[in-house]
């Protein structure tokens, strides 16, 4: 079986993908996360004191171990990315009989 030489525009176009990819789920992520506790002010309160209360333990700065540290951002995180998957997952049951790939 022969495989082909991989070009440097095809290697170029292969990083630019997974560096946009991994960015733009990231965001998305952050994005939501920061808008639900927009509309939670109690659970926005409760982190915030978190993270102000180990930060100070750690001289206001922001290291492994202080995040580490931070159980509740833990469980928002978690809980976000958590209830979002499930709506990803419905929109791929839904949408995934109409969407086709080309057959050439």
């Amino acid at each position: 079986m022969d495989i082909p030489e991989l070009e440097d525009d095809d290697i170029v176009a292969q990083a630019y993908v997974l560096v946009a990819g991994g960015f733009e789920t990231t965001s998305n992520a952050l994005t939501v996360t920061l808008y639900e506790l927009a509309m939670n002010p109690v659970i926005q309160d409760r982190l915030r004191r978190e993270i102000v209360d180990v930060l100070e333990k750690h001289d206001d700065k922001i290291t492994y171990d202080a995040i580490a540290e931070m159980s509740y951002l833990d469980m928002v995180i978690a809980g976000e990315i958590s209830s979002h998957v499930h709506s990803w997952f419905s929109c791929v049951r839904l949408f995934g009989s109409i969407i086709r790939t080309p057959e050439w």
